[in-house]
This record gives structure tokens, sequence and C-alpha cells, in this order.
């Protein structure tokens, strides 16, 4: 695959822009000359994630003398040790561009952190709302860049 989309891709990324505007396939080609940063629907879902935790921490440090480690969240989610861990470091990591936006394959991982999350924080989950914030940003399906 080359860096820049040839004839046809641009003209695919042109007709698909106006039906999908923030699509990261889109977006993909932007970020690669760097001529924007994730989308803010990304950002939205980082940010909710990181205010979760943080009080899922703060609840668990009060109730515990401690704050819950990400590794308990990942072993009470993941039901096994697994590298869920990691990966709510890369999601979550404090640089947010350097942060990774969660795939679509690791969705259900993401819905199982945050139910851990809202039980440690003493909240309903509504993973409606998680979802949905979830679908904002997951790539469009079906789209293929020809060139």
């Amino acid at each position: 695959m080359s860096e820049r989309p040839g004839a046809a891709g641009k003209l695919l990324l042109r007709s698909w822009s106006a039906i999908c505007p923030l699509c990261p396939v889109r977006a993909g080609w932007a970020l690669l000359r760097g001529e924007m940063s994730k989308s803010t629907q990304a950002r939205e879902l980082y940010d909710a994630l990181r205010a979760l935790e943080k009080r899922a921490m703060a609840v668990t440090r009060k109730r515990n003398g401690r704050p819950c480690s990400r590794r308990e969240v990942a072993r009470a989610a993941d039901g096994r040790d697994s590298s869920l861990d990691r990966r709510i470091g890369e999601w979550l990591h404090n640089d947010w561009n350097a942060a990774k936006t969660p795939d679509p394959a690791s969705s259900e991982q993401l819905i199982a952190v945050v139910r851990v999350w809202s039980t440690l924080a003493d909240e309903a989950c509504d993973e409606g709302r998680w979802r949905t914030l979830l679908d904002g940003h997951v790539p469009c399906s079906g789209v293929t860049v020809l060139g």
C-alpha cells in the first residue's frame, strides 16, 4: 500500500467524504499528511473513559485505602490474565496524541472494562451511551481505498 492514494483513491475519498465527513478512512490519509488530528468523537470517548477511571479510583481509594490498578480491572473484566491491562494503558495514554483508539474487535472488552469501573465507582453502567461513543469513532465498514 502506498503512502498516498492514487487518483481512484482520491476520487473515492472525496465521494465518501460527502457521505461520511468524519470517516477515519478519510482521516487516515489526512493524518498521514499531518492535516488533522483524531476525531472529536474519539476525544470524547477518551475523556469519558479517563473520567470514569478517575471516579472508580477515587471511590476505591476511599473504600480500601488504595486505588484499583488497571491490572485488577483487566482481570475482573476479562476473567483471566491477559494483555488487556496493557491495552487499557494504550487507550488511555497520558498523552492524547499517543493514545490509541479502540478498534471494533476490542469493543466488547472495552465495555467490560467500563462495567467494572462503573461498579467500582458505584455508578450504573449506561451501556447504550458507551456503545454510542464507541460507534461514533469506529471506522466505517466496507470502505476500501484504491490506489
